[in-house]
């Protein structure tokens, strides 16, 4: 029933305890039939033909059980002609002997229910116990609600319980207002003004396909305005259509709790992938069914995944690959494997990897490292079954490249400065260093434990008489498998050694400078450090003096699309500078350059040069003119268009521009744009 009508509110023990107390002003047990109590009535009306139906509901049940024997007055009032409310009808429920006479006449089960629930079986309300007072509430409760829900879902039963009322008006055409009212009783409805209007059709909003089901789902708020109760209607074919069930669908609501729901939702049984066509019809308040819903069609699916298999990795080592062997007790019901591979946090999914028909399976990687894995069983409706995760090793057993150009630079405390350049392997953790004070003597490992970074220092003592000293690395992988030496490195002890190498060790290339990063020399007596830069092919030029070594040195001092080469050299208290150990080659970036886009107009001699394209943020527009095929010259400097120019004396007049940076850069010329005398 419309919410209006029907408000499933609690009907309260301590009410009733205050209507006993009342009623027992002279200790009696029995109901004051003609105690007076406020509430209100909701009213709904709508056209039928020339007639109009009337509906109403009495918000709780104390109010209904008073108005069982007194009667309600209906008022009309026509609105098109502004008249004035008129009492049409005093409206009481129908006698027990009516309602029985009605019922046999009509079959009309709700007719029934109407008369079980007003006029049988109503025992002397007494309240002995408090648990008796809780009993005759639930039997009052029910009586009020059952009463209003057969009116909803047949007009005859609500007229026969006193809650609907059928008015021939004077003119159809007319528009109609209807209100109720109770003597001897506060109860005014609000007004009801009767439109003729088009009939609502139900919509359904989606069908959500499940095992062996379908899940109708259609807007509650939308439809709550309209209807009481829904029939669900099945085809197999889409035309002959049959209720899903024997009894409308109701949704029951105790409004004392807020209802959140969207939508209301149905659950259809269907059978797996047989197409079923669905439609939905509303039922009003006034028992009439709405023209059926648009169809729509769904299916159940199979949602049950397979049973899960398992996967067992083979303990071998080979390189970088590992064998998987499946064991699932159904394979028949599994249409294909996926493998799921995880390292660190990358997961991969390799579709359709092995045919169930098949048990061992093969997956090769590029990397090294310690892998997740899991199986997934995909069964022919796409359900899928995960199997646990286990763990498997892959081995690079390949032994690293020897490490790559291997340098160094002694300095005058005895600091020999070893630096080499990265290794390509991405699976390098670090380097071995070895070193011999002789031609043939054996060399000694250097460092204790794995070196990490790619320059080493190796003090060595000014007192031996040996001339040179030679070095060598090796790399290390993850696996600690070693690469061959590197080529032998053969360094002279200097009789005088300036300071150890700074160096560059790392650059950022941004649109307006260039950074450098700067690893200081090791030697103590270092007072400062040169930086140098070449543009191009032109010479080196001191580019800074660094008494101390910040975070990164910002050159600002550069144009676009050049060639740049530094280096850092270091200088010692005597004097003595460090080598250029490494020179860093940079090209800085190039802008991007557009070129304008021109009109030109003639009007009285006046010619006005536009520009059409956007003149880009912090630039100018420099524009040349040529005057009779002469050439171009450079005539104005602007960033406001238009330009005006006199045609007068000029048989033919060209314009180019271009766009000019604030640092005097100038982008590429425009199409040139003429104007020609037309008397030339």
């Amino acid at each position: 029933m419309d919410s209006k009508i029907l408000k499933t509110a609690t009907f309260a023990v301590v009410i009733l305890m205050l209507i006993v107390y009342s009623a027992n002003a002279q200790n009696s047990k029995q109901i004051n039939q003609d105690f007076s109590l406020k509430g209100d009535v909701s009213l709904i009306g709508k056209w039928h033909g020339n007639q109009i139906k009337l509906r109403w509901g009495f918000d709780h049940p104390q109010l209904w059980y008073h108005h069982l024997k007194r009667p309600i007055s209906l008022y009309r009032r026509n609105v098109t002609k502004n008249g004035k409310y008129e009492k049409i009808a005093d409206i009481l429920p129908m006698d027990s002997t009516g309602m029985e006479q009605l019922a046999f006449q009509t079959k009309d089960e709700m007719v029934v229910v109407s008369l079980e629930n007003i006029h049988r079986n109503w025992s002397n309300t007494n309240f002995d116990s408090y648990a008796n007072i809780l009993e005759k509430n639930d039997n009052f409760h029910n009586r009020w609600s059952l009463t209003h829900l057969a009116a909803d879902r047949s007009f005859a039963a609500a007229k026969a319980s006193g809650l609907g009322f059928l008015d021939t008006p004077p003119n159809s055409d007319d528009i109609y207002a209807y209100k109720i009212a109770a003597e001897g009783n506060a109860i005014i409805s609000d007004y009801k003004v009767i439109y003729k209007k088009k009939d609502f059709v139900p919509a359904i909003f989606e069908i959500i396909e499940a095992e062996e089901k379908v899940i109708i789902n259609w807007d509650k708020k939308l439809h709550d305005y309209h209807f009481t109760a829904y029939w669900i209607e099945t085809s197999t074919d889409g035309i002959n259509f049959k209720k899903s069930s024997d009894v409308p669908f109701i949704q029951m609501v105790d409004v004392s709790v807020k209802d959140e729901r969207r939508f209301y939702s149905y659950s259809l049984p269907v059978s797996n992938y047989q197409k079923t066509f669905i439609r939905l019809i509303g039922i009003d308040a006034f028992g009439d069914e709405s023209l059926p819903s648009s169809i729509e069609t769904g299916m159940g699916r199979d949602k049950t995944p397979p049973p899960p298999a398992y996967l067992i990795a083979d303990s071998s080592k080979t390189h970088l690959t590992k064998s998987f062997t499946i064991v699932h007790d159904s394979p028949h019901e599994v249409a294909s494997y996926h493998l799921e591979r995880t390292l660190g946090n990358e997961t991969m999914i390799i579709k359709n990897w092995l045919d169930p028909k098949q048990t061992i399976g093969i997956d090769s990687v590029s990397t090294e490292g310690i892998y997740k894995y899991r199986i997934i069983a995909v069964d022919s409706a796409g359900n899928e079954a995960h199997s646990p995760f286990i763990y498997a090793k892959m081995y690079d057993l390949l032994p690293p490249a020897k490490a790559p150009n291997l340098q160094a630079i002694p300095d005058t405390s005895g600091v020999i400065s070893l630096y080499w350049e990265a290794h390509p392997e991405t699976d390098i953790i670090g380097y071995n260093v070895y070193a011999a004070d002789g031609k043939g003597r054996n060399f000694t490992k250097l460092n204790t434990h794995i070196h990490r970074l790619h320059v080493y220092l190796d003090t060595i003592s000014l007192a031996l008489m040996n001339e040179k000293r030679y070095y060598y690395i090796i790399a290390v992988d993850n696996d600690y498998m070693l690469s061959p030496a590197s080529d032998t490195l053969e360094v002279k002890r200097p009789d005088k050694i300036p300071p150890s190498p700074a160096h560059i060790t790392n650059y950022e290339v941004t649109d307006t400078s260039i950074r450098l990063t700067i690893f200081p020399s090791s030697s103590r007596d270092v007072v400062k450090h040169e930086l140098w830069r070449k543009e191009a092919d032109k010479p080196y030029e001191l580019l800074a003096n660094l008494m101390t070594i910040p975070p990164y040195y910002e050159d600002k001092s550069i144009a676009p699309s050049t060639k740049y080469t530094y280096h850092i050299v270091a200088i010692d208290e005597l004097g003595l500078k460090s080598k250029a150990v490494k020179e860093i080659h940079l090209l800085s970036k190039t802008p991007k350059a557009s070129k304008p886009s021109l009109n030109l107009n003639e009007n009285n001699g006046i010619l006005m040069l536009e520009i059409l394209s956007q003149i880009p943020t912090s630039e100018n527009v420099i524009v040349f003119k040529s005057v009779n095929d002469g050439p171009y010259e450079r005539w104005t400097v602007t960033d406001t268009f238009p330009i005006k120019d006199l045609a007068k004396g000029k048989n033919k007049v060209a314009y180019r521009a271009a766009y000019c940076s604030n640092t005097g850069l100038v982008g590429p010329l425009s199409d040139k744009i003429i104007w020609t005398s037309k008397t030339n």
